[in-house]
């Protein structure tokens, strides 16, 4: 074959060096990365010096194919492009895909480095888990793009199309999952063993997303630290894989003329599915297939509209879109947070944005020359791998060192390098599909080792978290937290809605908190004071404030607005019953930055609705989440102080100069650990008082109960004795 520079050279057995003018789709979807030096044109034709110095979209360069499979795979693929049997019509899709491939990986790495770095610090790119969002575009238009080629050239089978799939995602998700597993073994406590151990199960399931979507919220303070939480997304792609071919093959079989129209009414159903999910649980908006598929189809539409658009690169207009969408992916990572999550519709800028950088990106254009910056597109050719990474690095770390930020940012920046490897390495070659190994024998295998380490993850639930690792003193200690999710809450809600006794002498006492409520029942349970009081409790979360004002949605945080407006609160007629029959009213609640504030106008509406008397309960924080403690620091993690972070700090201050002028006051922070910065772990016998640095282990309670038993027993019923003068035990 001719090259620009005239005849090859051949030798027997060897191919010579070739230059072949083919369509961009072929090379960038079945060659290997970066084997071949291609001038991308719809025909055979070499491009002319002219066409050269204009930047035509229509070719890109790579590097010379010197090897006989190379040259067999670029002769069979021309000869695909250009044969008789391919329609006509398809060879204008051939020529508009062209170096769609390029910014397309620059895109990628402009959605997972915003990624890595909210996990490393969410203050850092606020919006930065929005480049997930990013990803399902591309990978919509990818796919899409794909299946399309199948569908019109006749190639289309379905055990092919999970074939491939296979050979993409699962060998360096196997990978690193089988170098998390030994990990997991060194850094996690047993109960986070055990939930890692169910992760693994939810990733070889493909139904991580469900399974996080009840066990964790994605933005909880120590959401970080569960190795796997990052496959959520994983599972949204893969069940989208399951549904999305056999939807568009019987479309495009049985309904060609309203593909278009089917795939935009599927995304607005999802979008509507959004709209009302939010309503009820923000979780299942963002976590959900059916809440996520209107992303992957709005990259699925940019394929379709992408194989009919001819787009020049000296054209303002494409220009201009083109930039738009590059701007609207930014600010959306600049200035959308977790908090705008309830609106639904958050991530629809950037969204859009990937679209039109999609479709109106071409070489000559700015954002072009940004995305196809050569350490860009090596990142985003590494994307996948670093995204798989990422999380398990940061997790580990953050286990094995929870002070440590400086670490957190150097193992976010060595995700790329690992990522390369394993690109390298894993990804690569299983990639490359090997003559003679049937389509079927791949899925075969893939199923066995899915398979094989789901029974893993199972293995690592069993024998109470293998806590066997650990000393005989550690062993103690960890015994402490386990079930202590559950030991929290189980009083306080069995007496949720208690009627008062009429008859009795005890004090009528209501108890209107949040889990701190919980923990304080607890305390009254474990020293026996709950034959002193006649209780009642009343859950309000405090994340919806534990005030009685007529404004109050208005200060909440906007995440919480919509989940706060269906809780009654203090309009409850059951809590205003409570609230007149009641002889004491204790508040209780994880005090915050926005809520103390706003407290005294609260007492003062409080006081005029009820003649009982007021007692309000601090806020306390040991200072850290001790199960990971444990494993960093051994038993010594129970030795000496923690520092209390500022937030609570300032709280605990603020209130203790501010509501005793108000109410009774039990300042449980200065109560707890004798000031407002530092707080021991543990209490005299060496046991822990708290299993994430906030709420009680049994220990824990009964240690706050003793404290708390000279004041709420013998000195309650007094007219004024201001708990914060009270001294310690």
């Amino acid at each position: 074959m001719e090259g620009r520079r005239g005849p090859t050279r051949g030798g027997a057995g060897v191919s010579p060096p070739q230059h072949r003018y083919v369509p961009a789709i072929a090379t960038n979807n079945f060659m290997p990365s970066g084997s071949v030096r291609v001038l991308l044109r719809k025909d055979k034709k070499a491009p002319s010096e002219r066409e050269r110095r204009q930047g035509s979209s229509r070719w890109i360069e790579r590097h010379p194919c010197t090897s006989i499979r190379c040259g067999t795979q670029l002769g069979l693929i021309s000869s695909l492009a250009h044969a008789s049997l391919v329609p006509k019509f398809f060879s204008n899709i051939w020529s508009s895909l062209v170096n769609y491939k390029a910014h397309i990986d620059g895109l990628r790495a402009f959605a997972v480095i915003p990624v890595i770095a909210f996990h490393a610090s969410n203050t850092a790119v606020p919006g930065g888990f929005i480049g997930v969002d990013v990803f399902f575009v591309i990978s919509g238009f990818l796919i899409t793009s794909l299946l399309m080629s199948d569908l019109k050239s006749g190639k289309f089978s379905i055990v092919d199309f999970y074939e491939r799939r296979a050979r993409r995602i699962l060998p360096a998700l196997i990978f690193v999952i089988a170098c998390s597993i030994p990990a997991a073994l060194i850094f996690l406590p047993p109960g986070d063993l055990q939930t890692f151990g169910k992760s693994v199960v939810a990733a070889m399931t493909f139904l991580s997303n469900i399974f996080f979507l009840k066990e964790i919220d994605y933005f909880h303070t120590h959401a970080d630290l569960n190795p796997l939480l990052h496959t959520w997304s994983l599972a949204v792609e893969e069940q989208f894989y399951i549904v999305y071919p056999i939807f568009l093959a019987l479309l495009f079989r049985k309904a060609p003329r309203f593909l278009v129209h089917a795939l935009i009414a599927a995304g607005l159903l999802s979008l509507a599915l959004v709209l009302n999910s939010v309503a009820s649980d923000p979780k299942y908006a963002f976590y959900l297939f059916p809440m996520r598929a209107w992303e992957l189809l709005i990259g699925a539409l940019a394929s379709l509209a992408f194989a009919r658009t001819e787009v020049s690169p000296r054209a303002p207009l494409y220009s201009g879109l083109s930039m738009v969408g590059f701007a609207a992916i930014l600010l959306s990572y600049a200035i959308v947070d977790e908090t705008r999550l309830s609106s639904g519709l958050y991530a629809l800028p950037a969204c859009l944005g990937a679209a039109l950088v999609i479709l109106f990106t071409k070489p000559g254009m700015m954002v072009h020359r940004i995305l196809t910056t050569r350490w860009i597109v090596l990142i985003g050719l590494i994307s996948y791998s670093a995204y798989l990474w990422h999380q398990p690095l940061i997790s580990f770390y953050r286990h094995a060192f929870p002070d440590d930020t400086v670490g957190v940012a150097v193992c976010a920046f060595l995700t790329f390098p690992i990522a390369w490897l394993t690109w390298q390495f894993v990804e690569q070659p299983f990639r490359k599909r090997t003559p003679g190994v049937p389509a079927r024998r791949v899925l075969t295998s893939s199923f066995a080792a899915l398979s094989l380490f789901a029974v893993l993850g199972l293995a690592l639930t069993a024998d109470t978290g293998w806590e066997r690792r650990y000393s005989p003193d550690e062993q103690r200690i960890l015994r402490s937290f386990v079930d202590a999710d559950d030991y929290v809450p189980t009083r306080f809600d069995a007496l949720k809605g208690r009627q008062f006794n009429a008859e009795g002498n005890l004090p009528k006492v209501l108890i209107v908190g949040d889990s701190y409520g919980q923990d304080l029942v607890n305390a009254l349970y474990e020293t026996g004071m709950d034959r002193d009081f006649d209780l009642s409790t009343y859950h309000i979360p405090g994340r919806c404030g534990n005030l009685m004002i007529d404004d109050l949605d208005k200060y909440r945080n906007r995440e919480n607005r919509e989940e706060c407006a269906r809780l009654p609160g203090y309009e409850d007629p059951e809590l205003q019953a409570r609230l007149h029959e009641a002889d004491q009213v204790w508040l209780v609640s994880s005090w915050s930055p926005w809520t103390a504030p706003l407290l005294p106008k609260s007492l003062e509406a409080l006081s005029a609705s009820t003649d009982a008397e007021i007692v309000v309960f601090g806020r306390k924080h040991f200072g850290d989440r001790l199960t990971y403690r444990v494993f960093a620091d051994g038993i010594d993690a129970l030795v000496g102080k923690r520092r209390v972070p500022d937030d609570p700090s300032a709280v605990s201050l603020q209130m203790s100069e501010t509501i005793p002028k108000l109410a009774e006051y039990v300042d449980l922070q200065r109560l707890l650990c004798g000031g407002y910065e530092t707080c021991t772990n543990a209490d005299s016998s060496g046991s822990p008082l708290t299993f994430d640095g906030t709420h009680l282990t049994p220990a824990g309670a009964r240690y706050m109960g003793d404290l708390l038993k000279p004041y709420l027993v013998t000195q309650l019923q007094a007219e004024h004795h201001p708990v914060k003068e009270m001294p310690r035990p």
